[in-house]
């Protein structure tokens, strides 16, 4: 009979469908491996829906860790880019290779973070302990595992609860994954190590360097500050810092048609040596795009994916504008604020109630204010 010289099938590194590293890399067999370490408890991660929601998620990656410093996590999603996968073992996006995974596997712990029905109901396939949120196979609508859950699912349907909240989604996160929050940060893709000629910006550009993003996205117009704003905004930045500096904008492929409209509006009144306004064209690298705002001195956007990209990317100074949000939900780790309309009957909405926006109540100077105040701390 055939002995096999791999036989510690239980080992973090084993593999089963090739050879491990260490026999890879050194012809080494089980007995004479010093490299054997147990397999950690097995999680899964489930958060399919908003790209920002997504890069948030990121924080209970740490708390998992303190747990289980071994964990092998699995994390199903829509956005692989925006997973870490330094920290976990598989990232899943096809859906049918994952209902596979979840019919076959057991895991310690399923965490479902998102109440999309399509979530929701990958839930209901796995096997293991659950917290977050499934679906009632009787009534088909959204169930809960766990308090944490509860209190979200609550705080969903009731605007006025949700209006009172001050957890950030991050505490929410851990209370659903029942872990302790220790003020834990996104854990987004690694992107420090990229190489220099990626992270130009620094160099190429005159110092303060303010990003700015006005895309706010299709699901949530009621944000968006007016295009003409944006303009006044890097016209009176000019004059207040004394025309030194860059801008500059921001924004995904949906966004380039306003980009170019700030850009030419703001360029009619550039001035010779007057701060400079560069339009930057799409990213679609994760890990460029971070490096990059690693690299700004202050980000100025809506609630947006821009905005939890910079949170990710520790971007230093963070001006966040703001009108139908729960401002207590966002966390900016101590690195900026917020500027609001005086008041706001949008909570939440795509349309606005007003028959003009309380966004064109958000004064350009209040926004400058911010900028210039957040740059001299």
């Amino acid at each position: 009979m055939f002995e096999s010289r791999i036989t510690k099938t239980d080992c973090a590194l084993y593999r089963g469908d090739r050879p491990c590293a260490p026999n890879k890399e050194s012809g080494v067999g089980c007995g004479d491996c010093t490299q054997y370490r147990e397999q950690g408890t097995r999680w899964l991660i489930i958060n399919l829906g908003a790209m920002g929601d997504c890069l948030r998620s990121t924080t209970i990656l740490h708390g998992i860790l303190r747990k289980d410093p071994y964990a092998e996590i699995t994390w199903i999603t829509d956005f692989p880019d925006l997973i870490p996968t330094h920290v976990v073992k598989r990232v899943i996006s096809n859906l049918s290779e994952a209902q596979l995974v979840l019919l076959t596997e057991r895991f310690h712990m399923v965490i479902n973070l998102d109440k999309d029905p399509r979530a929701a109901a990958l839930m209901e396939l796995s096997s293991g302990a659950r917290l977050g949120f499934g679906v009632d196979k009787e009534t088909g609508k959204l169930k809960t595992y766990g308090d944490g859950a509860d209190r979200k699912l609550a705080m969903g349907v009731d605007d006025q609860a949700s209006k009172s909240n001050t957890m950030s989604y991050c505490q929410e996160a851990y209370a659903i994954a029942d872990l302790e929050y220790q003020n834990d940060e996104y854990l987004p893709p690694e992107f420090q190590h990229l190489p220099s000629e990626v992270t130009s910006w620094s160099h190429r550009y005159e110092h303060p360097i303010i990003a700015l993003g006005p895309g706010c996205g299709s699901r949530w117009p009621t944000r968006r500050w007016p295009t003409d704003r944006w303009a006044q905004l890097i016209n009176s930045l000019r004059h207040r810092l004394n025309h030194k500096g860059t801008v500059i904008l921001l924004g995904g492929q949906e966004d380039q048609i306003e980009l170019g409209q700030i850009e030419v509006m703001a360029n009619l009144y550039r001035g010779y040596n007057s701060l400079r306004v560069i339009r930057q064209p799409t990213i679609d690298n994760m890990p460029k795009l971070l490096k990059l705002l690693s690299e700004v001195d202050i980000m100025v956007t809506p609630v947006s994916f821009l905005l939890h990209t910079a949170i990710a990317a520790k971007t230093p100074k963070l001006v966040v504008l703001n009108n139908i949000f729960n401002k207590h939900e966002q966390s900016l780790f101590g690195r900026g604020g917020f500027v609001e309309p005086n008041s706001c009957d949008c909570y939440y909405a795509n349309h606005c109630n007003r028959d003009k926006s309380c966004m064109e109540d958000l004064g350009v100077e209040v926004v400058v204010d911010a900028v210039v105040s957040s740059l001299q701390c």
